[in-house]
This record gives C-alpha cells, sequence and structure tokens, in this order.
C-alpha cells in the first residue's frame, strides 16, 4: 500500500476546569486537549498511530494513541490529552496566553503525518490561593515576649476536587513572599516580606510584644493578618484577622544588702532592689520601688538600668529622710514595684525572710548589731602634787563603721564611766564614776565623762576608765594612765 496525502487535523475542544472563570483556566487545572484526524481518502480505513501535542513547537505529554468510534453510522477518529498546567513547564500562566498550541500526526502506513492548525488561545490565570494565619497564642502574650506568627497558603481551585479551602497537599512552586500586618503597620522585621516555602506554603515571623512592631499602644488588641504576595503562578490572598491581645508584662522584685550583713550601730547601710522581667526581649522596668522595714516605709528610689537590669539603690540614712541609722535588732527589708505602662507590679514577700539558699524573690533580713568603742583617759594635772586637785577625762569613741548616733533610740554611747587606779603593789582601788555627757568642740561632738578629785596619792600610780557600755554601744576599757603625784615642798626661812 501507498501512503496518500495528510489526513486533516481539526482542533475540536479545550475542555477545562473553569470553575466560576469562564473560558479561562487557573494555574494547577487540568485542561483536556481533543482534535479530530479526518482521512482525505475513506477507501484506505482510518488513521491509526500516535499524535503529540505542541506549545509553539515544543512536544508537551507523551506520545497519544489514536482513538476511532462509530459516529452515526461513520468512524471518526480523535486524539486526546489531559495535562496539568502545573505539570508541564511551557504550559504555565503567561500573560500572552499559549495561541500556538497545534496536534502533531505522526502518520502510519497508510496516511502521511500531519499538523493541525492551532487551538484557540489558552490563557491560564494565576490559581487562587487561601492564607491561614496561626501562632497567635490561646492566652494573651506578655509585654516584651516574642511571639511567632505563621502563615501558610494553598491553592484552591485544582479539578476534579473543586473547594473553597485548601488541596490535601499543596502543589509545589509557590514563589511568592508573606506580609504580617497589625491593622495596616508591617509587622516583618527589617521591612522585607519573607518567603514562603515552595513545597509547604509556608512562611512565619517572629516578632516582640513591642511598639514598634505593635501598632499603637502594645498593651491593647491587635488585628493581625498574613498576606500572600502572590507570584506569577499562585495569586495574592489575605487571611482573616487573628485577635493578638497583650498583657502587661510580669516582674519579679527581690532585694539584696549592699553592705555587710550584720551591721552595726551608727553604719550607713545601703539597700539594693532589682526588678526581673522574666522571659522578656523589651528594655527593662522602669517606675520607682519602695523600700519597706517591717510594714512601715523608709524610703523611695527611682529604677536606672544597670547591665541591663531594672535597678534602685536607698541608703540609710541619707540626709533627708531617714535621718537616723537602723536600730538595733533585726529589720525585715522588703520592696514593692510600682508598675508602668507596660510592666504590672510586683513586690517581694515579708515572710519568709531570705534563707540561704533561698532564689525565690524574699525579704532580706538586716541584722544590726552593737557598735564597738574605744576608751581613752587623759589628766589635766599629769605631774600634779599632794594636795592639788586633778581631773581625770574618759572619751568614748566609736569604732568605724559603727557611728556615734546623735539623736533617736540608738543616740549615745550613754551610760557611765568607772576610774580606778592601781598603786604600785596595791590593789585596785575605785576613785570614782563619771557620768557620759554629750559636748561639741570645735565642731566635733564628743562622748566623756569626767572625775575631780581633790587630792591623789604621792607617787605613780595606774589609773583606768572602765565604760560600761549601754544597749547600742559595747563596754571597752582604756589603756592605763600613769599619774605622777610628787610631795608638796615646804618653804623654811632662819
Amino acid at each position: 500500500a501507498s501512503v496518500t496525502a495528510a489526513p486533516s487535523i481539526s482542533p475540536t475542544s479545550e475542555v477545562y476546569a473553569t470553575q466560576g472563570i469562564p473560558n479561562a483556566p487557573v494555574y494547577a487545572e487540568w485542561v483536556t486537549f481533543t482534535a479530530t484526524i479526518t482521512p482525505n481518502n475513506n477507501n484506505l480505513g482510518t488513521p491509526t498511530g500516535y499524535a503529540v501535542f505542541k506549545d509553539a513547537g515544543t512536544q508537551f505529554g507523551p506520545l497519544v494513541p489514536l482513538q476511532t468510534a462509530i459516529v452515526n453510522g461513520v468512524p471518526v477518529t480523535t486524539v486526546t490529552i489531559t495535562t496539568s498546567t502545573a505539570g508541564v513547564q511551557n504550559l504555565s500562566t503567561s500573560p500572552a496566553g499559549h495561541p500556538n498550541i497545534t496536534v502533531s500526526y505522526l502518520g502510519d502506513t497508510n496516511f502521511a503525518p500531519a499538523t493541525s492548525l492551532p487551538f484557540t488561545n489558552l490563557l491560564i490565570s494565576a490559581a487562587p490561593t487561601k492564607t491561614i494565619l496561626t501562632g497567635i497564642p490561646a492566652t494573651a502574650p506578655q509585654y516584651g515576649t516574642q511571639v511567632t506568627l505563621i502563615g501558610t497558603v494553598c491553592a484552591t481551585q485544582v479539578n476534579p476536587n473543586a473547594t473553597n479551602g485548601c488541596i490535601a497537599t499543596p502543589f509545589p512552586g509557590f514563589k511568592g513572599t508573606m506580609s504580617f500586618f497589625d491593622g495596616g503597620t508591617l509587622l516583618n522585621p527589617g521591612g522585607s516580606p519573607v518567603l514562603v516555602d515552595p513545597n509547604t506554603g509556608i512562611a512565619s515571623i517572629t516578632i516582640t510584644m513591642t511598639t514598634p512592631p505593635l501598632l499603637g499602644t502594645t498593651i491593647a488588641a491587635h488585628s493581625i493578618t498574613a498576606v500572600y504576595n502572590g507570584d506569577a503562578n499562585f495569586a495574592t490572598s489575605t487571611s482573616g484577622a487573628g485577635n493578638l491581645s497583650v498583657v502587661k508584662g510580669s516582674t519579679t522584685s527581690n532585694v539584696s544588702s549592699l553592705t555587710a550583713n550584720p551591721s552595726v550601730i551608727g553604719q550607713v547601710v545601703s539597700f539594693q532592689a532589682q526588678v526581673l522581667a522574666p522571659g522578656s526581649f523589651a528594655a527593662p522596668p522602669t517606675g520607682t520601688v519602695n523600700f519597706m522595714d517591717g510594714g512601715s516605709l523608709i524610703g523611695t528610689s527611682t529604677l536606672v538600668t544597670v547591665g541591663g537590669i531594672a535597678t534602685a539603690q536607698f541608703t540609710v540614712p541619707n540626709g533627708v529622710s531617714p535621718l537616723i541609722p537602723l536600730t538595733l535588732g533585726q529589720h525585715v527589708i522588703s520592696v514593692t514595684y510600682s508598675g508602668d505602662t507596660n510592666y504590672a507590679s510586683s513586690a517581694t514577700a515579708l515572710s519568709p525572710a531570705c534563707a540561704p539558699g533561698v532564689s525565690a524573690p524574699c525579704a532580706l533580713v538586716q541584722t544590726v548589731n552593737q557598735a564597738t568603742t574605744t576608751t581613752t583617759i587623759s589628766s589635766n594635772q599629769n605631774g600634779s602634787i599632794t594636795g592639788q586637785q586633778v581631773t581625770l577625762t574618759a572619751t568614748i569613741q566609736v569604732v568605724p563603721p559603727g557611728a556615734a548616733v546623735l539623736s533617736g533610740p540608738s543616740a549615745g554611747p550613754t551610760g557611765t564611766v568607772v576610774f580606778t587606779n592601781n598603786a604600785a603593789g596595791s590593789l585596785i582601788n575605785v576613785l570614782g564614776t563619771g557620768i557620759i555627757t554629750k559636748t561639741v568642740v570645735a565642731g566635733s561632738t564628743l562622748y566623756q565623762a569626767t572625775l575631780t578629785l581633790a587630792s591623789i596619792p604621792t607617787g605613780i600610780t595606774a589609773i583606768t576608765a572602765a565604760y560600761s557600755g549601754d544597749v547600742n554601744y559595747a563596754a571597752s576599757t582604756s589603756q592605763p594612765l600613769n599619774q605622777s603625784v610628787s610631795k608638796n615642798q615646804s618653804n623654811m626661812s632662819l
């Protein structure tokens, strides 16, 4: 048999899942092309073999066998291919469409190869998408904490599973970006959209609960949306709004002593408070801290940031209030933080007080002990004569870091001084007792006791002064004073 002229090939139909978009398939839908092959000589029977489909001369899809069916008693030969617009690279979205899709019959023993006229221009639109926002915590996040917002985009129209929701498995190939908004304010770090994972359609950002990036007042409800910005094959879409309500950040307050503990009467004692915001990536808390002794307010200090930590210090006494130092005994020191616009208030517990190894915020027990003293003795007439009046003076000084307190319950030193002598080979003899008085000499406050003696025995006598101490100041004894007393010389004349 000899090969005749080529048969005529007529594109007869394009069938695709329009899903509400007349005459325009979308990316990732299935398109069916059908062409009819009509022999020019019916005496040779019907064409057999294979055909291929081409887009502008480039084949897409496999070899397709011809199919012949009897229609109204007449054999009709067709060739059909069904392909996804996402599955073949040259059948993607294009502004100009696809005006040159043809069928090429490969021929058989009776019929020569032939090529059809182009199908109707195929315009493929970007596939509709749906964006879903997740990651908003069920419990309102605190100021300064971090939240990861997640946007997931998926194709929504794919034949034969047309649906308004996401398909079971998103098509790979998302090449666009995702933007997250609080109202109209872009939340993306650095102001740049983030790339979407091409296989999962997921993009995420992690933001700190502060303003910026949030819109307006941080401690409020924020309307968050995720927007897929689209690409050549997938259209843009915006998620439903998610409500992100931010609450004040929690704080903990602790107090410590910057001074030795225990301290002593008259010593200047400094306390330090720290206000911490666990889990916060924002600036530290601001505001004021009250320092309490038991349940009583002793002072207020403003927080400053030191090494990234909100810190306040308070000193007792401080020249303003209180003017007097801590009294003898134990003082339960605690602090209360006032809170600010973004952080909640907090306080240390009054009980239990801090114990060794306890890390939880708790009150501090500052113990104040007696101050130590020194006693010195002096004489107004050392080298006196028998019968001459002598005044002994004992001066009581408080050993640093303790200090004499001018007024209040810790005022002193107070009490008495006992003067004794111990002449060579004699027993200790009490000379007398003096009461401590406070005097100011050349601008300095002195605590002294005096004893005036009408006469001291002849010779050298060792005199000491013993301070009795009081509830706040410890007793002390002076070093001996060697008091020299000479006989009175009489003048005789002849």
